[in-house]
């Protein structure tokens, strides 16, 4: 998931508001750091962050407000920015479209604010490394903002490394009958009935319904294999816990890059490549210690002290250490090729 520390709404559909930071991040325009074009306002920002587990130290865009005057006339003064047109630019390299930094009628835009985001973040916060995470349409704006930024010696790419990471669509899947009866599958933009954007906390509580109504059926089952057993206080709970891990696995598990078409019965599957069956997995496995002699603190403690080590025995325990092994070395190439 989609980061930029300030919201985008100003002269903006909120649609397609972006969000960014110098770590992760996670945009107000969906899950994969605002991926299904869902919005919501900055005081509801904490409840689906909460929800969601994710800590975030929100910055908004009005707090770059006071910088955005001395950074035009910085940029005029050093001769960077030049008037054109009435508007006052940056003209990077190999591009013809310009920065605009100040419009024609004097106002600020999204360049201005993102020139001074990262004058900011690298000689107040002493940012190493700058993350942005938005989608594809994007991709020449900050193509412009690193080389204007750059250009005017805000950032030097041996000190700071500045990166844009996009994403995808999410996308759904509609299906209508055409006049001969016949059905016809469309794929277009995720959106409700009425054609409005979806909004975040919408999925996020279909997903808990629909993960509370399989609890409920798979609790009166009479097949041993399908019943599961839950607190019945603590079944609201468990449901939200289960929707909201399976829409952040079928989410992780995409393409980053390409589109993908959102499937709550999919996502909600028990079984094969999905949240749910690592959930029950899960489930399975501590059950499994617990009713062994090492489900217990004492008999593990027991061992570490006795320092019996651990010997493969099996091919396919030499597979899982082989495995295992590989973890640091995924979790490097994850941060360095994002």
């Amino acid at each position: 998931m989609p980061r930029r520390d300030s919201t985008r709404n100003q002269n903006s559909n909120p649609a397609h508001s972006r969000t960014s930071s110098s770590c992760s991040q996670v945009t107000s325009t969906a899950f994969r750091a605002g991926k299904c074009s869902a919005s919501f306002p900055a005081s509801n920002s904490k409840k689906i962050y909460d929800r969601l587990n994710i800590k975030i130290t929100e910055v908004g865009e009005s707090f770059y407000n006071p910088m955005l005057k001395d950074v035009v006339d910085d940029l005029i003064a050093r001769e960077i920015a030049q008037e054109s047109k009435g508007a006052i630019c940056v003209f990077v390299p190999k591009h013809n479209v310009p920065l605009m930094v100040k419009k024609s009628d004097g106002g600020f835009n999204y360049d201005t604010t993102d020139m001074a985001a990262i004058r900011y973040r690298v000689n107040e916060v002493k940012a190493d490394r700058v993350i942005y995470v938005t989608d594809i349409g994007q991709e020449l704006h900050f193509k412009l903002v690193f080389k204007g930024a750059e250009k005017a010696g805000y950032v030097d790419p041996k000190k700071t490394r500045l990166d844009h990471m996009v994403f995808g669509m999410v996308q759904q899947e509609t299906i209508t009958v055409d006049d001969k009866g016949k059905e016809v599958k469309k794929i277009e933009k995720i959106k409700t009935r009425e054609g409005k954007s979806v909004k975040l906390a919408e999925l996020l509580d279909e997903a808990k319904m629909r993960a509370l109504k399989l609890f409920e059926e798979r609790m009166q089952s009479d097949q041993g294999d399908k019943k599961v057993q839950v607190d019945p206080a603590k079944l609201e709970e468990t449901a939200e816990k289960m929707g909201i891990s399976a829409i952040k696995y079928f989410d992780l598990k995409q393409n980053r890059v390409q589109n993908y078409v959102f499937n709550f019965d999919k996502m909600l599957d028990p079984r094969g490549d999905t949240g749910v069956y690592l959930l029950y997995m899960y489930v399975r496995i501590n059950s499994i210690i617990e009713k062994s002699k090492f489900g217990q603190p004492e008999e593990l403690e027991k061992i570490r002290a006795e320092n019996h080590g651990f010997k493969i025995s099996h091919d396919s325990e030499r597979d899982l250490a082989l495995a295992f092994l590989r973890l640091p070395e995924q979790l490097e190439l994850a941060v360095s090729e994002l």
